[in-house]
């Protein structure tokens, strides 16, 4: 049998997480195609000592920690904002430390993330259907997490009268994590030799770098909103960004807010404001066709906004005409939802001219030689118009349409709340399978298929040819495919199972206390896997590889 792993499967793109520091082996290139895969998705997966599930989760409250504000205990103010920088950043770190997300989503600034407490409870209503949790609503999602902190000390500094930046300038915070009561469908993910760990974390650990090496200490930025104060995260990224780049801040920046007075007067202003700022290269339009609250704050980074564009190396003599713009809108209150009904543009770039028509989820291209380009929906090649012209499908991943909001000067389009609806639609309109499929194959966690259901049984001295499939919308980025098989092993007895596909397949065993170690031989495309159960059992044959791949299976 080979010690090394055998080539990738098929994975043109980098699609999902690698959980953890979790070693998915080295890269390799299969011997038929001229593909190189890169580590993750169907990567086969060797054994590691390494406990990257603390980390994993470590890290994941480091981040909740350094974004909601000083590592310090102490009592919350009210819901309704804070009455100092400091006292928003501790409202946030007691609802971490009480293990209460939507708590969390309280103390954040109104127009940033609205409708965000939506997602965690979509999120965990979709856990506890799908089986990965047991119970315990949002709070639930955090079970078997804690933490702890200790003398933590800030520095504020007051921007203008609405901004102030909180620095955490010492402290630590303790992160204990025990894989026992955590939810059962990360526990599927979880070593079963796994223990109860806990890792102290100090402040100087979260010091970032410029690009010039000099030291970032951690910081969050805070707004004061009707009197009250809440966290930025909008602020907090522009602020991190800015200074890493060694890029100059506009403390008091002078935005001329645009009043629009219907959700479709919004989307035209805004697609306009995108045009003028592609061809300028300065934000200043988009800035001021924007809500006066997020207007603001790329106004305050407009010097950073305006480098990035210059580094994106657009041609100079790039230029956007907006010649029909046509939406229709479906109002709730102080939100809409707007989509393109037609959208013509002429995009002229290096003196050639290009013809853009958008109408409901498709796109239309015609080129400066006559040639006529169409997609629509998930096609490929549907760019950036994809998402924000209601190109969403039933139970995708887009948002159908883009939404809008109405406050104190008008109706403004909100980028930020068409990605949080995005992810609602995606979430509420989860299957199981789909749900597996995301972090199983595409995550590469095949652990949580031990709760799939099977669609046949596989055994000892027989033959069974199944297809793969995927349950997504199948695009060329959705190339994998899956199939579950039940089959019954017996401990310390020897399953070698040979793969016989005209592509490539992987196969991996999953029983209850999580993904059987595993040895492998092969030559061209004929391979053969070898287990060697420790408990007697029915497990999961899961075999992935390309959508709507044959593959014969052979166990002896």
């Amino acid at each position: 049998m080979n010690e090394v792993d055998p080539p990738a499967g098929p994975q043109p793109y980098q699609v999902g997480p690698t959980f953890g520091s979790i070693d998915y082996g080295p890269q390799a290139q299969h011997p038929d195609t001229n593909y190189l895969y890169p580590q993750g998705g169907l990567v086969p997966q060797r054994r590691t000592s390494k406990k990257w599930w603390f980390a994993g989760i470590a890290a994941v409250v480091v981040v909740v920690l350094v974004i909601g504000g000083v590592l310090v205990w102490q009592l919350r103010s009210s819901s309704d904002g804070a009455s100092s920088p400091e006292n928003a950043a501790l409202d946030a770190l007691a609802a971490v430390e009480s293990r209460d997300p939507l708590a969390f989503t309280e103390t954040i600034a109104a127009g940033e993330l609205d409708g965000l407490s939506d997602v965690l409870t979509s999120t965990s209503d979709k856990a506890e259907e799908t089986g990965f949790q047991d119970g315990g609503g949002v709070s639930g999602l955090l079970q078997g997490l804690s933490v702890a902190t200790d003398d933590v000390h800030t520095e504020v500094e007051e921007i203008r009268d609405d901004l102030a930046k909180v620095t955490f300038t010492s402290g630590s915070a303790t992160v204990a994590v025990d894989p026992d009561e955590v939810n059962v469908g990360f526990r599927d993910l979880i070593s079963k030799d796994a223990t109860a760990e806990e890792e102290t974390i100090d402040i100087s650990d979260l010091t970032g770098e410029t690009e010039n090496g000099d030291p970032i200490a951690p910081f969050v930025m805070t707004v004061k909103i009707d009197g009250r104060w809440y966290l930025s995260p909008l602020y907090t990224a522009g602020e991190y960004a800015t200074v890493a780049l060694d890029e100059r801040r506009i403390d008091d920046p002078d935005v001329d807010t645009q009043e629009y007075g219907t959700p479709e007067e919004a989307a035209e202003g805004f697609l306009r404001a995108v045009a003028d700022t592609v061809e300028r290269r300065d934000v200043s339009d988009l800035s001021g066709a924007m809500s006066s609250h997020i207007g603001r704050a790329i106004a305050t980074y407009q010097p950073l906004f305006d480098r990035l564009l210059d580094a994106n190396e657009l041609d100079d003599d790039v230029s956007i005409d907006i010649d029909r713009a046509e939406f229709t809108s479906e109002t709730s209150g102080s939100s809409a939802k707007v989509v393109a009904d037609n959208l013509d543009m002429t995009v002229t770039t290096n003196g050639d001219s290009y013809k853009v028509e958008v109408s409901g989820d498709c796109v239309d291209t015609t080129g400066p030689d006559g040639e006529r380009e169409h997609n629509c929906g998930d096609d490929e090649g549907i760019g950036v118009l994809g998402f924000f012209f209601s190109l969403g499908r039933e139970g995708g991943g887009v948002p159908e349409g883009i939404s809008a909001t109405r406050d104190g000067s008008g109706w403004h389009i909100d980028p930020v709340a068409t990605l949080v609806t995005g992810a609602f639609d995606s979430l509420d309109g989860l299957t199981t399978d789909q749900l597996l499929f995301l972090i199983g194959v595409e995550g590469g966690g095949i652990e949580v298929y031990s709760r799939a259901e099977a669609e046949g049984t596989l055994e000892v001295g027989a033959s069974k040819s199944v297809t793969l499939s995927s349950p997504l919308d199948t695009s060329e980025r959705h190339a994998y495919g899956v199939a579950v098989l039940d089959m019954d092993v017996e401990r310390g007895k020897t399953v070698r199972i040979e793969v016989n596909t005209d592509d490539y397949a992987q196969v991996d065993l999953v029983g209850a206390s999580g993904r059987l170690d595993r040895d492998y031989d092969y030559e061209g495309d004929n391979r053969t896997y070898e287990f060697q159960p420790d408990e007697t059992e029915t497990v999961k044959v899961v075999v992935t590889g390309y959508d709507d791949e044959r593959v014969t299976l052979k166990v002896r």
